[in-house]
């Protein structure tokens, strides 16, 4: 096997090859968390008040909320398979479903919402399907019991910045990831395996893993000497790493290939241009808050003016004169200018009756539904990314499954059989269901038609309109039945 430095140039070369993809990230990251500085030559003007827009991070927002505000739809089908094959994928599909839900009820936010937002923000989806007997056993035993709460499964999505994958054409081949953390942390997750790490301080943590071995080691923040963690072959038939790109393949720059929600606004400069020109309007606002409402003409200064009761007289002394001036207004260029880059940005990421739902009263209701699936529609890649990235998952799962022996102590919830799991024969497909009012009674209304006219099946027809358990559904259906003609 490849000694550890081999391994830690292998990882510097991959992080060097993303960097165009990490600025590019860097700068998404910005625009989500509204970090931006006044340039050099414009913060010099004391008089300025730096205003941020909100405009990207509300888009994003609205992207994630109307792709994750549904549970995913898990569905598993049997190539060629006979109905005995298909009723056991049914009660895999089951209890995928169930593993999934509880996976993302272990982490502190929830993987759709993470899944949706990596794949608007990044256009790139990457995770980890941990599998907790086998990381329990490569960790000497060292995890808690109570880790098997939630299932024998753990979703850990990672931000692409500190992932670098080397694709082929075939695959991803090989995944170096990358973090900072405290000893502390490293010595609570690696167990036994992080006894040679220094007592204290801060860690650059990588861990490195391609189709056939494992390295993972650490470099102290201060510059001391690396210390390996593990290093060995890891025996699994597949990558247990999550890596799903959208955008482009037709470009050679990584930062080309992808396609973030936010790309057109950070190539033109839109938010940068926005900023610094709210932040002059705003801050002529401001500026020109105390200037002169009055204009005294005379030999002296003795006019008086009395702000008390609406409607009384100023008394001017003979020789005087005294004129009211209009306050100034703001400037009508900057004020357009700053709603053009508005209308832009929202023509290039989510139309804002998806962010608001505000629409003019009286608006037709067709109007509305078509206006609301139009905005979906530009959802579409991320979308479709998003659901890619959780059929890997699903896919890991399962593979983990077949790979398992019984646990001593089993997970609670139904047990992923690996009799009842052909992979070789088994497509996943899994699909989010926007958030929008119209849209299930459109599928109910276009099902019950299918299955009235043209003897579509039930059991499909309700799969269509979002039942997880048709079988039960229908089920429960002929029990009701057969109750009303007894009675």
């Amino acid at each position: 096997m490849k000694s550890l430095n081999y391994y830690r140039t292998l990882a510097a070369e991959m992080a060097a090859a993303d960097r165009g993809r990490d600025e590019m990230l860097a700068a998404m990251d910005a625009m989500w968390q509204t970090r931006w500085n006044l340039p050099r030559r414009v913060a010099e003007l004391g008089w300025l008040h730096k205003v941020v827009s909100t405009d990207p991070h509300d888009a994003l927002r609205a992207g994630t909320r109307v792709l994750s505000s549904q549970r995913p739809r898990i569905r598993l089908t049997v190539v060629g398979g006979a109905a005995r094959a298909t009723r056991r994928a049914d009660a895999v599909e089951q209890a995928l479903t169930w593993h999934f839900h509880q996976a993302s009820r272990r982490r502190r936010a929830a993987v759709l919402r993470d899944v949706a937002l990596s794949a608007l923000l990044y256009d790139e989806v990457t995770a980890q399907v941990v599998y907790l007997p086998h990381q329990s056993a490569a960790l000497g035993g060292s995890l808690p019991p109570s880790a098997r709460r939630y299932g024998p499964f753990a979703l850990l999505v990672r931000n692409p910045r500190q992932v670098h994958v080397r694709y082929s054409d075939w695959q991803a081949e090989a995944v170096a990831f990358t973090r900072r953390l405290s000893t502390p942390e490293a010595r609570a997750f690696w167990g036994p395996l992080a006894a040679d790490l220094p007592e204290e301080g801060a860690l650059h943590l990588t861990d490195y893993m391609d189709l056939t071995h494992r390295v993972v080691w650490a470099e102290p923040e201060d510059g001391g000497p690396a210390v390996e963690i593990l290093r060995a072959e890891h025996g699994l038939p597949f990558l247990p790493w999550v890596a799903q790109v959208g955008g482009t393949t037709l470009a050679d720059a990584p930062e080309h290939q992808r396609v973030p929600l936010l790309y057109s606004v950070y190539t033109a400069n839109q938010w940068e241009i926005q900023n610094i020109v709210e932040t002059l309007l705003t801050s002529e606002a401001i500026a020109y808050a105390a200037a002169p409402r009055l204009k005294v003409e005379g030999p002296t200064d003795s006019v008086e003016v009395d702000y008390g009761e609406p409607g009384r007289p100023a008394w001017v002394p003979p020789g005087h004169s005294l004129e009211s001036l209009s306050p100034p207004g703001l400037d009508d260029g900057l004020a357009q200018i700053a709603e053009r880059i508005g209308q832009r940005m929202a023509k290039s990421t989510v139309p804002r009756i998806l962010q608001t739902a505000e629409f003019p009263q009286g608006t037709a209701f067709a109007t509305l539904n078509l206006a609301t699936e139009s905005g979906i529609k530009a959802l579409t890649p991320y979308k479709e990314l998003a659901e890619n990235a959780l059929a890997e998952i699903c896919y890991q799962m399962l593979a983990w499954a077949t790979l398992a022996s019984p646990p001593a102590a089993p997970s609670p919830g139904p047990r992923l059989d690996p009799a009842d799991i052909d992979l070789a024969h088994t497509f996943i497909e899994v699909e989010l269901t926007p958030d929008v009012p119209t849209d299930r009674m459109l599928r109910i209304q276009a099902a019950a038609l299918a299955v009235e006219k043209l003897g579509y099946s039930k059991r499909r027809a309700l799969e269509q309109i979002g039942e997880t358990d048709p079988d039960a559904v229908l089920a429960e259906a002929r029990a009701e039945v057969e109750e009303a003609e007894r009675n």
